[in-house]
């Protein structure tokens, strides 16, 4: 199974019964380019998960329509607690996606003049994001959320970790 789908299981045995919209709106509100909250991409992966017997889904009337809830079954908290247990892959550890580092690979494609613009600019998204990261943390401490304050935190590390790497680029070009 995917990341995306061991999340998504994630989401409905946090979320209790939830509708696919109510599933792909973490994935939308993320501050992470990584994921995809499209219909496109959930609703298709909901129904696979129906089908493995991971999750159940369930038509309940709504607003004198219907909308579909699911739950996790018992097979899916296994394999959630599967996935979020010890030991874990190597690929866990990897680094994360960097559109700036994949894009650093083919600096010099650019004029000279030109590479100093990309490194000015990646910093400043950087800290643009940063900046972003740093007020939904305080957000979500304040309001008591502390496990996603904590995975926010995380975030706030990752990028302050790339504005430091991005530094030694800006001094190895300019040398």
């Amino acid at each position: 199974m995917t990341e995306l789908e061991f999340c998504v299981l994630g989401i409905v045995w946090q979320a209790g019964p939830a509708t696919a919209y109510e599933i792909a709106k973490p994935f939308v509100e993320s501050p992470s380019s990584y994921w995809s909250g499209s219909a496109g991409s959930i609703y298709p992966l909901v129904r696979r998960l129906e089908e493995k017997g991971l999750i159940t889904g369930k038509t309940v009337e709504w607003n004198s329509r219907e909308k579909r809830v699911f739950t996790l079954t018992k097979a899916g908290e296994a394999e959630l607690r599967g996935w979020l247990s010890p030991p874990f892959p190597s690929t866990a550890g990897a680094p994360s996606y960097d559109p700036i580092r994949t894009r650093l690979t083919f600096v010099e494609a650019l004029p000279r003049n030109a590479r100093a613009r990309f490194i000015e600019d990646a910093e400043r998204v950087v800290r643009e994001q940063l900046v972003s990261l740093q007020e939904l943390y305080d957000r979500r401490t304040g309001e008591g959320n502390k496990v996603e304050a904590l995975e926010t935190r995380g975030a706030v590390h990752e990028l302050r970790a790339r504005l430091r790497w991005l530094r030694e680029v800006r001094k190895e070009f300019a040398g």
